[in-house]
């Protein structure tokens, strides 16, 4: 359970450091605030959802590992997102995604393995409170296509948060994500 715990602490706070190191500056938010992504959520929540998402491809030196991926967040309230959806590959050595399935696991952040595509996600109810979401059911991430200016796919999962028990269950996930 400790683990868990730390493990659910560590995922929250390297996805905002990702989250965070993709916002250049304001300029940047007001010219991009088009929607980008979408899926349907049931269980824990319930509903069809609008998302702003990015490409992750970069070096933490402090970790020394490689991190390519993706970002979700909330596409109606960017101040105060409801939710993050991380999906990334963590590895010692450079990663290059190609156009395929990939099966999603545990993430890297909360014990999952190096060298595999994780998913992991944080909710926030109205009163900020947030619910993680990091033992992954079952899952899939399909790159459509890759080109020089953008990379698209879908991706479907089922995934349960350790504290509570709650299931999330994601479908019909779709992007299309400037590179």
């Amino acid at each position: 359970m400790k683990n868990h715990i730390i493990s659910s602490i560590l995922l929250i706070l390297f996805s905002s450091l990702l989250f965070s190191s993709c916002v250049e500056d304001d300029t940047d938010i007001n010219e991009n605030t088009q929607t980008n992504s979408n899926f349907k959520a049931s269980d824990a929540v319930t509903g069809e959802f609008e998302a702003n998402g990015s490409f992750v491809a970069q070096y933490i030196p402090e970790f020394e590992l490689y991190v390519n991926g993706f970002d979700f967040y909330d596409g109606s309230n960017e101040a105060n997102s409801e939710f993050l959806i991380g999906i990334q590959m963590y590895d010692e050595d450079e990663i290059e995604l190609t156009t395929g399935l990939y099966s999603l696991r545990d993430s890297y952040l909360a014990g999952g393995d190096l060298g595999r595509m994780g998913v992991g996600v944080t909710w926030w109810d109205e009163n900020r409170n947030a619910t993680i979401f990091s033992e992954v059911e079952q899952g899939v991430l399909r790159i459509r296509g890759i080109s020089d200016t953008r990379i698209w796919g879908d991706f479907n999962f089922d995934i349960v948060s350790p504290q509570s028990g709650d299931r999330l269950v994601v479908r019909e996930g779709s992007f299309d994500i400037r590179r």
